[in-house]
């Protein structure tokens, strides 16, 4: 007999604007399980206001996290309350005894050297022993997580990946012309423009970009930024570069991905590495780093370097400015953007989540 019981999710990353890679991989599923039979049974934690287009699920009001330590009591009252089946866990906080799956973003604090006696990071390591069966953006971040925490090798998982927006399309003419003079030409001097979007700092190496940039003229380059940080300070250093930083939403992202020279993405690890797949999608040549899961996201259709090797940087960019060469890969990025479908993701998760519910642990 089917276990017909609510499934609880938390909507921690679900609150506002979504702008952070896993609010985004979150709506997108939930909008698509809001319309099927699955729809029905979520039970989602709302801590504050929820994104725009999530209100025809059921919610429970519960208060945004003040000490992690606190939350297990929080989370498993809610499942008492509703009789839940399963908690299905977004980002770390866990129930006390309900069984729960848990989606493991990425393994990079534990990569990367921080500070793992956080509270925050305790509680990612008590969501890990807690749940009963994972799910991830890549093959890699599995690898990963089970590399580090061998208890995990002995649990069902399932890599659901990640998708690309439908709005996410290459541009037209008009579209192009419109950027081109109301943003380019007024914010970027109407030079070819370096995308870096995200957060620079830190593992996401935008130093790279400045040791590469450093090293050749910049009178005929721009780099276009939407996060502020040290690196943007340093290149604004540069002699003869201009350098833009401003937030933008998610239209805008588009144009500024469509009519970019390049996006470069060099970071040292990645759970999945959403800006690829997405600049892929709008047309635009992406050069990244051949690390972590990137490898899985861009394929043979992004220039891989070595996040280490300023001059590799240098010789992708050379690549990009031979048009057979930029050709070749936009075709080739538009192809592997297509294997990166919403719907599919939500459809495994889904087939997991019922089949972990009806006690085998996994398909």
């Amino acid at each position: 007999m089917n276990d017909l019981r609510p499934i609880v999710i938390d909507g921690i990353f679900l609150q506002g604007e979504v702008v952070t890679g896993i609010g985004r991989l979150w709506r997108e599923i939930l909008q698509r399980w809001a319309r099927r039979e699955i729809g029905r049974r979520i039970v989602l934690l709302r801590r504050g206001s929820l994104s725009p287009g999530l209100e025809g699920l059921r919610v429970r009001d519960v208060p945004p996290v003040d000490r992690w330590e606190d939350e297990p009591p929080v989370v498993q009252g809610v499942c008492d309350e509703v009789n839940a089946a399963l908690f299905l866990s977004t980002y770390y906080t866990h129930p006390q005894t309900c069984p729960s799956v848990l989606w493991v973003h990425d393994m990079i604090p534990e990569r990367m050297g921080f500070d793992l006696s956080k509270p925050i990071w305790r509680q990612k390591h008590a969501a890990i022993d807690r749940a009963v069966a994972y799910a991830t953006s890549s093959a890699h971040s599995l690898k990963d997580l089970r590399n580090i925490v061998p208890a995990a090798a002995t649990k069902p998982a399932v890599v659901a990946g990640c998708g690309v927006s439908e709005t996410l399309r290459p541009l037209d003419d008009a579209e192009v012309r419109k950027f081109q003079e109301s943003f380019v030409k007024a914010k970027l001097g109407g030079r070819a423009y370096i995308f870096m979007p995200g957060h620079t700092h830190g593992y996401k190496n935008g130093q790279l970009l400045v040791d590469a940039l450093s090293r050749m003229d910049c009178t005929h380059i721009a780099v276009l930024l939407t996060k502020l940080s040290l690196e943007a300070e340093r290149l604004r250093a540069i002699p003869n570069l201009i350098v833009h930083c401003e937030p933008l939403s998610d239209a805008d992202m588009r144009l500024a991905y469509g009519c970019a020279f390049a996006m470069v993405y060099p970071s040292y690890y990645e759970g999945f590495g959403l800006p690829v797949a997405e600049a892929m999608a709008c047309g635009c040549p992406v050069i990244c780093a051949g690390t972590s899961s990137l490898r899985e996201v861009g394929g043979d259709a992004a220039l891989m370097i070595d996040p280490r090797e300023p001059d590799h940087l240098l010789k992708a960019l050379t690549t990009l400015s031979q048009p057979k060469a930029r050709q070749l890969l936009v075709a080739r990025g538009l192809d592997q953007a297509r294997t990166f479908n919403w719907y599919d993701v939500a459809a495994k998760l889904e087939a997991f989540v019922l089949h972990t519910i009806g006690g085998a642990g996994g398909p």
